[in-house]
C-alpha cells in the first residue's frame, strides 16, 4: 500500500543497444564536463560539487542526472561528489540500469546545453563541424542512430534531432538554429555601421581609439551611433540617460574595431 508522502518510483529508461551507447558517451561527457566546471579538475575526485555555483540551471540538472546515474553522490542541498573516478564511468553505465525521471531525450538536451550552449565543445549549429578527439565517440553515436550525419567536412545535424533542438530552445520551430541567426543580425548590425562611417573617417577613428581597451572603444562608438538615423555622430550623444549596451551592438562593434586597427596597420602614417 502506497502512503500519501511516498514518492513516486522512477521509471527505467529502456533503451536499444544504440541508445545505451549514446547514453554512456553523453553521460561521460556530463561527468567530465561537472568534473571540469564544478570540481576544478580534482585528479582525486574529493571536489564538492556545488549545483549553485556558478548559478546555471543546466549544471545543477547535469548534477542530478548524474546522481541519478550514481556517478555522483549527494553530500548536502545541491552538493555533490564524485562516487568514482572518471575512467569507470563507462564501464559503470555499460551495466547499469538507469531509473531516473529524465528521458533520454531530456538527458540529450542536457549534454546539447552543457557542450554547446555554454561552451564550445560541439556545434548545435546546421553547418558541417568538427569536434575534438574526446568527442568523437558521443557524436559517432548520434550518427549511428540518425541525428547526425558524418560528412567531408564535418558532423551534421539531421532533422532527427529537431524536435529536442527545439524543446531546448537552441533551434526556433523552423529548424533554424539561434546562434545563426543572431550571428547574421550581428554581421547586419555591423555592416549598418560601418558603412555609416565615411572613408575618410575612418582612419580617423581609427586613431581615436588608441590606447583604449576593446570595451572602452566599442563605448566610445557606442555613445556617436545613431541608430534611428543609421549614422555615426561626430559628438557624443548625452549619456544622462541610461541605456544598456546590447551584446549584438559590442559583437558589431568589436568587428568594427577589428577594421579600424587593420587600416591604421596599413596606413600608419
Amino acid at each position: 500500500m502506497t502512503g500519501k508522502n511516498t514518492l513516486p518510483k522512477k521509471p527505467q529508461i529502456e533503451m536499444t543497444s544504440g541508445e545505451r551507447e549514446l547514453l554512456v558517451e553523453i553521460v561521460y561527457q556530463l561527468a567530465v564536463a561537472m568534473w571540469r566546471k564544478l570540481g576544478k579538475s580534482d585528479p582525486e575526485y574529493q571536489s564538492v560539487l556545488n549545483g549553485y555555483e556558478p548559478d546555471v540551471s543546466v549544471y545543477r540538472t547535469a548534477c542530478l542526472i548524474l546522481s541519478e546515474m550514481n556517478i555522483v553522490s549527494r553530500v548536502g542541498d545541491w552538493q555533490y561528489r564524485f562516487a568514482m573516478p572518471l575512467d569507470r564511468v563507462r564501464e559503470h553505465l555499460t551495466t547499469f540500469v538507469p531509473a531516473t525521471f529524465y528521458d533520454l531525450e531530456e538527458i540529450i538536451g542536457n549534454f546539447l546545453w552543457v557542450t554547446a550552449g555554454y561552451d564550445n565543445w560541439i556545434s548545435e549549429e546546421r553547418e558541417p563541424f568538427e569536434v575534438t578527439s574526446e568527442m568523437q565517440a558521443a557524436m559517432r553515436a548520434f550518427v549511428a542512430l540518425g541525428f547526425a550525419t558524418r560528412e567531408p567536412a564535418g558532423f551534421v545535424w539531421t532533422d532527427k534531432i529537431a524536435p529536442i533542438m527545439v524543446a531546448e530552445h537552441l533551434w526556433t520551430k523552423e529548424g533554424e538554429s539561434f546562434t545563426a541567426l543572431q550571428r547574421s543580425k550581428d554581421r547586419e548590425l555591423t555592416e549598418h555601421i560601418w558603412r555609416a562611417i565615411p572613408v575618410w573617417r575612418r582612419h580617423l577613428l581609427a586613431r581615436q581609439i588608441v590606447g583604449k581597451t576593446r570595451m572602452d572603444a566599442a563605448h566610445y562608438l557606442f555613445w556617436r551611433w545613431d541608430d534611428d538615423r543609421k549614422r555615426l555622430r561626430l559628438t557624443s550623444r548625452s549619456k544622462s540617460e541610461f541605456q544598456m549596451i546590447s551584446s549584438e551592438f559590442y559583437s558589431a562593434a568589436y568587428e568594427i574595431i577589428d577594421r579600424l586597427i587593420a587600416i591604421l596597420k596599413r596606413h600608419p602614417g
